[in-house]
């Protein structure tokens, strides 16, 4: 399973520039995933192009972040390590098959779009622009879950469906409501999976 690809996909960078074989994500800032370059393979001049990805954020006003997932050449790791680069926001990636579950002892609201106060939610906990989350969001079709009090959501989740998988992006849960409100990032997958044949969610 490409998951590289996947999670660019399901996170699509407002502005997507090539340099093969990477590409280069800008998005005003808004997450590392969506404002780095996406390693995927070899360039045939190596520095030069770690030195065009370097210009490429420079002139946007930002740092030059490199995604490396397991696919990354070794020699691109070694390369960055000599430049100064350190590692930093290591990602794990879990992935499980679906098993059979009724419905959720919470009342979740789902939608296909998401909705000002769920952006506000996953924006207020992890420190966000909503109107650039939101530009990201309508990137690509997916599902938005929210668990709710007094009409205010305190739990979302984002299940984004690609092919036989479903990803499960956006968990965010308002400090007051940790360790009480139901997970929504659970009831976006469960919404995504009933009558699908999808047979990985991660």
């Amino acid at each position: 399973m490409d998951f590289d690809r996947l999670i660019d996909e399901a996170w699509p960078a407002l502005e997507r520039v090539p340099l093969e074989p990477w590409t280069l994500r800008h998005s005003l800032g808004v997450t590392k995933r969506a404002n780095s370059v996406l390693v995927s393979g070899l360039p045939a001049d190596l520095a030069e192009a770690v030195g065009e990805a370097e210009k490429f954020y420079a002139e946007r006003g930002g740092s030059t972040v490199f995604s490396l997932g397991t696919s990354a050449p070794a020699e691109v790791d070694s390369l960055l390590e000599a430049r100064g680069y350190r590692l930093a926001d290591p990602t794990l990636v879990m992935v499980a098959s679906p098993a059979p579950g009724g419905r959720p002892a919470h009342e979740v609201r789902i939608e296909d779009h998401p909705w000002p106060a769920w952006l506000d939610t996953w924006a207020g906990v992890e420190g966000r622009d909503p109107e650039v989350g939101g530009r990201i969001c309508a990137g690509v079709p997916a599902w938005y879950a929210a668990v709710e009090e007094d009409g205010a959501p305190v739990a979302v989740g984002r299940g984004v469906p690609q092919g036989d998988t479903l990803g499960i992006y956006c968990m965010a849960t308002r400090p007051g409501a940790r360790r009480r409100a139901w997970p929504a990032a659970y009831c976006a997958l469960w919404y995504g999976m009933r009558g699908s044949r999808r047979r990985t969610w991660w």
